[in-house]
């Protein structure tokens, strides 16, 4: 007998030994994976985009070619059915174009861009058994209509109350539902992101300095100048370098005053929303009182001649062939410059509830959203001055001062104090993330991701009321500071219910509606707008398998592939 056969014998058994521990391994795995899914948890795709941007259905990864900017745009499932709740609006159409939602850039060619599975989710079945569903939740129930679908939607209304959408905003037995400030960075929506800033191409940025305003450290005034005249050249103002702002305006270097400092006036970077071209916001200016009257041959132009008012309006961005047109035959310098004037003026539009996920709206005009958001992040390096954040919503104003001498935070809203606090940690030597929020009526502060002070109701306004083609601005004096990581949000706009009135639910019926308000098929437009508790599979907790597709090339021959998105995986608020 060869002397190593009972070593080979052994390493045979060890061999087997671990080859059967495992299969043991496994098959207990796999028994628990199908424990854990039978009792607690079960995966669900996201087919259509009734929850776009929040949760992504069949879709394509699209990167604009002006800005650079990344955005979902949503794809037709395979067999063309809606299985999520989305109305058929957002599968029916062929176009093969998209629009940035960032930058406004349109015809973005998507004919050459593969096609990206929905978003995968884990639902928790048992969430609801110890506390029960609260509004803003999202939540995944049977289609009360065809039980073998499963929707996913975001809980607005709870059980005996009665609902009605108005304005955009969900209001209960009458009162304006306002979400707490982490639901409203979950539904939060990008208008536009200053680190994927176009350049070139005719773009105006939409931050830019301001004119000073020589206010002193006092009350801030009632509503903020909303002028869009440049910044004269000021050794204390704002400049950009590249993606950051900055100024140095502390009132020494080293140790000696700076006497350009002594007036303590603020510099301002304002945000305006410029867009290159369409719209249908109206733009009017005034002319002079000596100009002459337009009459007859310019009743077809594309502005408005107002007789009694002496005003030119237009509809949307007057287009340059129309400017120049109009400049070369009125042969008056008066009238030539108030053209000019309209041309400029009508680049400048309210925010509007555009999302870049969806294809053709089918006619139905956007509408115009007040309720904003600004994220962004301060290095204070010097000084002991104010940093300032404000924010509009066409009337009143609600103002955040930040004092790096005193280490405190400061909120005003329309001129009267509402909120002071002395901060834990300094202000000075370190980068602070700022919100301020004007969501669902009320006024929303936060530093670091904490919230400053209790929320500050505003009153009612009416949707007549125009949108604040200028809405926020920051500003600083006698601080040296660097500003980046700008972004601007706004909240879903809800439209309103199909037959436009107030819905009572029972006791265990619930109202839902889709984050993609323009196309979700929800509580708005079912014949019975209640879902029961009953039809409720349970809460998406997290987003465990986004995938992406990536490019395989062999030689000749590529195609693409589904690889996970590792950057998307995320919990669900």
């Amino acid at each position: 007998m060869s002397p190593v056969a009972p070593h080979t014998t052994r390493q045979k058994h060890a061999r087997l030994g671990r080859g059967r521990r495992l299969m043991d391994s496994l098959v207990c795995l796999a028994l628990a994976v199908i424990l854990f899914r039978t009792f607690q948890v079960e995966g669900y795709m996201i087919s259509t985009g009734s929850m776009a941007p929040t949760l992504l259905g069949f879709h394509k990864q699209v990167v604009c070619p002006s800005c650079r900017y990344p955005f979902a745009f949503g794809a037709a499932h395979d067999n063309g059915e809606q299985t999520d709740g989305t109305a058929a609006v957002e599968a029916s159409s062929a176009e093969s174009f998209a629009v940035c939602p960032n930058c406004g850039q349109t015809g973005i060619d998507l004919s050459h861009v593969p096609r990206n599975q929905g978003d995968q989710l884990l639902v928790h079945k048992h969430a609801f058994q110890f506390l029960g569903p609260r509004r803003w939740e999202v939540i995944v129930f049977r289609n009360p209509y065809k039980a073998t679908q499963a929707y996913v939607k975001r809980i607005v209304g709870l059980p005996g109350e009665t609902v009605e959408i108005r304005s955009g905003d969900v209001y209960v037995g009458g009162r304006i539902q306002r979400k707490p400030l982490a639901s409203q960075r979950a539904v939060r929506i990008d208008v536009y992101d200053d680190r994927f800033a176009p350049e070139g191409d005719g773009w105006q940025a939409r931050w830019s300095p301001q004119s000073v305003a020589a206010e002193g450290a006092g009350q801030p005034t009632a509503l903020f100048d909303l002028s869009r005249e440049p910044l004269l050249p000021l050794s204390h103002a704002w400049r950009r370098e590249g993606g950051v702002f900055v100024l140095e305006d502390a009132e020494t270097i080293d140790g000696a005053a700076k006497p350009e400092t002594a007036a303590r006036e603020l510099s301002w970077v304002a945000y305006r929303h410029w867009i290159r071209w369409g719209g249908l916001h109206e733009t009017v200016v005034a002319l002079p009182a000596d100009a002459p009257r337009l009459e007859g041959e310019y009743a077809l132009l594309p502005l408005r001649y107002d007789d009694e008012a002496h005003t030119l309006s237009c509809t949307g961005v007057l287009s340059p062939t129309a400017r120049e047109r109009l400049t070369a035959i009125v042969g008056d310098e008066e009238l030539a410059a108030a053209i000019e004037e309209l041309a400029d003026e009508s680049h400048f539009a309210p925010v509007t509830d555009d999302y870049g996920y969806n294809r053709s709206r089918g006619g139905v005009p956007p509408a115009v959203v007040r309720d904003l958001m600004l994220s962004l992040r301060v290095t204070i390096s010097g000084g002991s001055g104010r940093f300032v954040t404000e924010m509009t919503d066409g009337i009143g104003r609600c103002r955040l001062e930040l004092d790096a001498g005193a280490n405190s935070a400061r909120l005003f809203v329309d001129g009267t104090a509402a909120g002071e606090t002395v901060l834990a940690e300094p202000l000075i030597g370190r980068a602070v993330d700022v919100e301020l929020s004007l969501f669902d009526r009320q006024v929303l502060a936060a530093l670091d991701g904490q919230a400053l002070f209790a929320p500050v109701m505003l009153p009612p306004i009416s949707a007549d009321v125009p949108g604040p083609r200028q809405p926020v601005r920051f500003g600083g004096t006698n601080i040296d500071a660097r500003v980046d990581e700008l972004r601007l949000y706004r909240d879903v706009y809800y439209t309103a219910n199909a037959e436009g009135g107030p819905v009572t639910l029972g006791e265990d019926e619930f109202y839902v509606l889709g984050d993609n308000s323009p196309v979700s098929l929800d509580s708005r437009r079912w014949e019975n707008p209640a879902v029961p508790e009953r039809l409720f599979l349970g809460k998406p907790f997290v987003v465990h398998l986004p995938s992406r597709q990536a490019r395989v090339r062999l030689g000749n021959f590529q195609r693409y592939i589904r690889v996970p998105d590792f950057s998307r995986m995320r919990y669900i608020r």
